[in-house]
């Protein structure tokens, strides 16, 4: 079954979710040896913030993605690109052809993932010796981290479907290679508000709670900002390794 964990989010997740820094892709070239002539799986696509990333460099990108929102975005940026295509569906059973891809990355969409039926999914279309990368991007250590959180934990809710996050080890442990990346984005009062509600566990436009959560993080803005600017210390913790070593349960 599909559960849409992102539904009604697709527009503030395109505003609100900030770009990967080139340093992430550099790394990923030089240091982890993917070629512009691999083809790249993008799991959990969202609306191609990383899938841009790949295609500007060269490289044929499959985008799949289960939210029909989120991919109708993506899918009006890059449809006329002959080296895009994409699959509305979920990370337990895809379209892909077997031995079809070079390498899978997958953001912080892979803690929603059933492992038991993705690893198997992983394990069919990528090619021998593909590399998995599974990156997360979150607020590293900001001033205003302590007002936001109590926020956050005022207006949570629950898990979507009540299936709860998985945030196990990913690769059996010493089998992958890690890599954190730290870096700053300048965010206006309307970034900075919709990459909050582009989170699963916020406020979404149909709650009742919705206004009164823009009102408090509007607030928490104005008390930060500094000439209409708040300034974000972002982190990526990134693991790659084998599709072999990657862990089959949640």
């Amino acid at each position: 079954m599909k559960i849409n964990t992102h539904h009604n989010r697709a527009l503030s997740y395109e505003i609100g979710r900030p770009e990967y820094p080139e340093e992430f892709f550099d790394f990923l070239y030089s240091e982890m040896g993917i070629k512009i002539t691999d083809i790249i799986a993008d799991i959990g696509c969202g609306t191609g913030k990383i899938t841009k990333h790949f295609l500007k460099r060269g490289n044929k990108v499959i985008a799949v993605e289960p939210d029909e929102d989120m991919l109708r975005i993506a899918d009006n940026k890059f449809i006329s690109n002959a080296s895009y295509s994409s699959f509305n569906c979920t990370a337990e059973s895809m379209g892909i052809e077997d031995n079809s891809v070079n390498h899978i990355f997958c953001g912080n969409s892979y803690n929603w993932f059933n492992r038991e039926l993705a690893v198997p999914e992983f394990k069919r279309i990528i090619c021998k010796d593909g590399l998995i990368v599974i990156s997360t991007l979150g607020n590293a250590t900001n001033s205003f981290d302590n007002d936001m959180s109590a926020i956050l934990k005022k207006y949570k809710k629950p898990p979507v479907g009540n299936r709860e996050v998985s945030v196990s080890q990913p690769f059996i442990d010493g089998s992958y290679v890690k890599k954190s990346f730290e870096f700053m984005v300048e965010e206006d009062s309307y970034t900075f508000l919709n990459g909050l509600l582009s989170a699963s566990f916020t406020p979404s436009i149909e709650d009742n709670t919705y206004r009164a959560f823009c009102d408090e993080i509007n607030e928490l803005f104005n008390k930060y900002n500094k000439n209409g600017k708040l300034s974000v210390k972002m982190r990526i913790q990134c693991m790659i390794g084998s599709v072999n070593e990657l862990v089959q349960w949640n």
